[in-house]
């Protein structure tokens, strides 16, 4: 019964942290600061790879960790050029 109680903690702790490992594509592009027209040529390019939501099969979800590298990039990028 217990290991049953630890296994359960561990699911419940693991789909949190899954779940803030991912956002959602207009979050994505809210945090970058970028049209939905860039945020499609961003996929298509294969900057950003999307995963479907096992929830709604509608919604396409990123890593969060990929938008904060590009969104890295990006303000790497906008120091450079203002230098």
């Amino acid at each position: 019964m217990y290991t049953d109680m630890l296994y359960y903690g561990g699911g419940k702790e693991e789909e949190t942290m899954m779940s803030t490992d991912l956002m959602t594509i207009g979050d994505a592009q809210a945090r970058l600061h970028v049209s939905k027209k860039k945020m499609a040529q961003l996929i298509r390019d294969h900057e950003l790879v999307t995963l479907p939501n096992p929830l709604d099969k509608r919604i396409k979800l990123v890593k969060r960790s990929d938008v904060e590298a590009l969104a890295a990039r990006g303000a790497t990028a906008k120091k450079e050029a203002a230098a």
